[in-house]
């Protein structure tokens, strides 16, 4: 990973897709990462949580909303930390989370890595899921979010951002985490949340298309199976 990339990441990448970050602005994604991650967080409110290139802080704001206090954010980006703590952000260091896992063996009861491991080349990227593997305790969560190379849009986000390095499917996560030393890996999609209205009608348009996907997944294959929308959820257990 080249972290000149990261020295002015908010400025050259961060800035043309968001106008702002701001606290408001956080809670608008509230009930988007209810849906998604909600399910997957201890039950333990106590729990010790890691967010791996946490980049302004925002997620840690819901999880402090939901009700979790040993909270943590690392990112790489000075930019972006700089950015959240002006925002009102907490919990939010600048570091090296190459440097930051080793010092934590078997500590934390989850970590997050949302839209992390894209950001990785196929060496860094193991070895980061090795070291995440032993800095959870027994049985704890690892859990990624990440851009799946089976969408048909899946080349917005793997050439959207020019820091990124790679795109994954659901065999090629578990692969990963396998030979990271993951027992137990699931992989779910991330459809549209229906949120209103508006949000609705894409849900069920969502669902007409990737039905006629899998039409054509079974045509060309055989099979039905696969995941297909832009991103990959993914929850692993050491």
């Amino acid at each position: 990973m080249n972290k000149e990339l990261y020295k002015e990441y908010v400025s050259t990448h961060m800035a043309n897709l968001y106008s702002k970050t701001a606290l408001n602005d956080a809670r608008m994604h509230f009930a988007t990462w209810n849906s998604y991650f909600g399910k997957l967080l201890p039950n333990d409110k106590n729990a010790k949580i890691l967010d791996a290139g946490c980049g302004t802080g925002d997620f840690l704001f819901w999880l402090k909303y939901v009700g979790f206090n040993k909270i943590r954010g690392v990112d790489i980006s000075a930019e972006q930390i700089l950015a959240g703590k002006r925002a009102g952000f907490s919990d939010i260091y600048e570091g090296d989370i190459f440097k930051e896992l080793p010092k934590n063996i078997n500590s934390y009861d989850t970590i997050f890595a949302r839209d992390v491991l894209e950001h990785f080349g196929k060496n860094d990227a193991i070895n980061f899921c090795k070291q995440a593997a032993l800095s959870l305790v027994e049985d704890g969560s690892f859990i990624i979010q990440t851009t799946n190379a089976e969408s048909l849009l899946w080349g917005k986000i793997r050439h959207g951002d020019f820091t990124h390095e790679q795109a994954f499917t659901e065999s090629s996560i578990r692969q990963l985490l396998m030979i990271a030393g993951f027992k137990n890996v699931l992989v779910f999609p991330q459809r549209p949340i229906i949120r209103g209205i508006k949000s609705f009608f894409r849900y069920v348009i969502w669902m007409f298309f990737e039905l006629f996907l899998r039409f054509y997944l079974v045509a060309e294959t055989g099979s039905f199976r696969g995941i297909l929308t832009q991103n990959l959820l993914v929850l692993a257990k050491r």
